[in-house]
């Protein structure tokens, strides 16, 4: 489809910048919201991550940290997409510091486990640091706290971090005890798994074999139950 000049993300840029000048941020805010989404669409990231980053301005000016943390986020979503890791990096730790002094673990463990997985393949190492920075500040009850759980234990595990791996390996047995299995998600299954990928590596045939046979029974009883 064709851009016309009064539609698309230039021009709502340029709608919000005559709010601006007209001392109106909050519905400046809106249209420059929605030029980064219609620029994140046509793939143009820097220009997409230039955008969220004059809205966490905007949202610094109306003293709303919530909202200026998310843009930074969202910035650093954009940035990693366009390759530029380091960059993204910086973001990306100054919305999670924002976002935590605002007093919001759950957003904070989002962030994380959005950065986490955008640096998995560029950076593993960076991914680990973030996976465990969500954990030290993600409450024990959120389902977040598995999810960074999971995503630690399989980054380690690619990376062949064995003996990390194992670790965090028994972490997450003991914050899967007595929790209910929806809650739980593949956590549930990736721990037997994980234990008998790190049994084989080390030639413990006999030990791989029951913790594999433990992940197929879980995935048996799993299929069953939602059958």
């Amino acid at each position: 489809m064709v851009t016309l000049p009064d539609e698309g993300p230039f021009f709502e840029k340029r709608v919000a910048e005559h709010f601006v000048r007209a001392g109106m941020n909050k519905d400046s805010l809106e249209h420059l919201c929605k030029a980064a989404r219609l620029l994140e669409a046509a793939g143009l990231w820097r220009e997409a991550a230039e955008t969220w980053h004059q809205a966490s301005i905007l949202y610094g000016i109306l003293d709303d940290t919530t909202g200026r943390g998310n843009c930074l986020a969202e910035a650093a979503k954009c940035l990693g997409a366009a390759g530029d890791f380091d960059e993204a990096n910086e973001f990306g730790n100054y919305a999670c510091r924002l976002i935590q002094e605002f007093g919001k673990p759950h957003a904070v463990g989002y962030v994380c486990i959005m950065m986490g997985y955008m640096l998995g393949q560029h950076d593993p190492d960076a991914a680990i640091d973030w996976y465990r920075k969500g954990l030290k500040v993600v409450d024990l009850d959120d389902a977040n706290h598995g999810i960074l759980l999971g995503n630690l234990i399989s980054t380690l595990l690619e990376a062949e971090r064995m003996d990390e791996a194992e670790n965090t390996l028994r972490e997450a047995q003991r914050w899967s005890a007595g929790r209910e299995e929806q809650d739980l998600g593949n956590l549930r299954v990736m721990i037997p798994i994980g234990l008998g990928l790190i049994a084989f590596r080390r030639r413990n045939w006999k030990l791989a074999r029951v913790h594999f046979e433990e992940a197929l029974t879980l995935a048996d009883s799993s299929k069953r139950q939602w059958a």
